[in-house]
């Protein structure tokens, strides 16, 4: 009986199941094969936030090998630490956005992988019912009461602005209604005739020019509210991935005001220790090449000749094209095996499966904590410089915060200009 087969009898039978063997970027291949053999979200709980940051990484950089069909997402932190530091923004407060959209997705039946840290999952966010009740559906030629309408954005956290440049704004322009809902890509307009939905359009926030037309749009809260936990969005008999058997992970424990919602979840443990009881998939650590790419090729045939299906990932476009030009330049190999853009942090060996990830940090040895900037918030760029005065503050998108001098005519290759 293959690992999965045992897997799934267990679940069938167990409440707890144990596996070990998930080195490297094997513990996302695991989950999103798991995934991809259920009806229901897998939810995978990690240590903390960075352990669930790279895990949403490996997942991304992964999918590509598997039929995953629904989508993945992180319910991050409302107060993530990451290395060590917590992390709010300028008020102080917190970005309920991302939190907010997976619940959406929860709740549309959109997700086939949740990735969170254990936090995050002890938290506590909008119930279901305040996330249902405060819930609304727009659809085109339907009847709603302007200022019914406006109220109910207020109540949901939405804040007024002159323009719609990020999710949970909303402006007013007489019978025209601009907004973005937290589950929405785009922005969304509402065009009125009297008390009547004529149009609905999603448009770009940069441009403020109308796009697509839409039949219907469906508004989420703008904030998290009330008493509830991420657990209650999930099935009563939700499949939950725990990761390292350790006292301070035990969720139960943990989590003794959540026993009733959680009391029908099975778990699937992730231990350190393994015993008879536990399943073992298997997966090898891909050796550390520390930068010799020699050492590497001889691998690589070695895979290759024991009929290997071998993957190698890189981090950008650049990072490909170097690792390609090695190929050639070294030309130590007669196969160049399939080499991919995603973010996936390291490798691993499945022997049962002959199969082989590689990622670019094996082969040239860098294993750094990403220490990751906050986002800048989406801004309506500037389309002259008319549009501010000398001392006024400007967000880079690259650079960051500056403050604007003014222009000075400058002589640069026999000609004057701006800059």
């Amino acid at each position: 009986m293959d690992f999965f087969s045992q897997l799934e009898k267990k679940i069938s039978q167990e409440k707890i199941i144990k596996v070990c063997g998930l080195e490297g970027g094997a513990k996302a291949y695991f989950l999103l094969s798991l995934a991809e053999k259920i009806e229901f979200p897998l939810l995978a709980i990690l240590k903390d936030e960075d352990e669930s940051e790279n895990l949403f990484d490996d997942l991304r950089a992964l999918r590509s090998l598997l039929n995953l069909q629904g989508e993945i997402t992180l319910f991050p932190n409302a107060n993530p630490v990451r290395n060590g530091v917590s992390r709010r923004d300028i008020s102080n407060g917190v970005n309920p956005i991302e939190r907010l959209n997976c619940l959406a997705q929860i709740i549309e039946n959109k997700l086939s992988l949740i990735v969170t840290a254990k936090d995050a999952f002890d938290k506590l966010t909008i119930s279901k019912e305040l996330f249902l009740t405060f819930s609304k559906e727009i659809k085109s030629g339907e009847k709603i009461m302007r200022n019914e309408f406006i109220d109910l954005l207020e109540q949901n956290g939405y804040a007024r602005a002159d323009f719609v440049e990020q999710p949970s704004e909303y402006s007013l322009r007489g019978e025209i209604i601009d907004f973005w809902s937290a589950n929405l890509a785009l922005p969304v307009r509402i065009i009125l005739f009297e008390d009547t939905v004529e149009q609905i359009r999603s448009f770009n926030p940069n441009t403020q020019r109308s796009e697509n037309i839409l039949d219907k749009v469906w508004i989420i809260p703008a904030k998290e509210v009330g008493q509830g936990y991420l657990s209650e969005y999930l099935p009563a008999k939700s499949l939950v991935f725990q990761d390292i058997d350790t006292e301070e992970s035990r969720i139960e424990d943990t989590l003794r005001d959540e026993s009733e919602r959680v009391k029908d979840f099975m778990w699937i443990r992730n231990v350190a220790f393994p015993d008879r009881e536990t399943l073992n998939f298997a997966a090898k650590a891909v050796p550390s090449f520390g930068g010799k790419f020699a050492f590497f090729v001889d691998e690589l045939n070695k895979w290759l000749k024991e009929k290997y299906e071998v993957h190698l990932f890189c981090s950008n476009q650049n990072e490909q094209v170097r690792l390609l030009d090695l190929f050639e330049e070294k030309k130590m190999i007669k196969e160049i095996p399939s080499v991919s853009i995603g973010p996936l942090n390291t490798g691993f060996i499945l022997p049962r499966e002959k199969l082989a990830v590689i990622s670019a940090n094996d082969i040239f040895g860098r294993y750094k904590i990403r220490r990751r900037l906050p986002k800048f918030k989406l801004a309506r760029p500037l389309e002259t410089l008319y549009e501010i005065n000398p001392g006024d503050y400007v967000v880079h998108e690259r650079c960051g915060i500056g403050l604007y001098r003014g222009l000075e005519h400058l002589l640069v290759e026999d000609k004057y200009a701006d800059f």
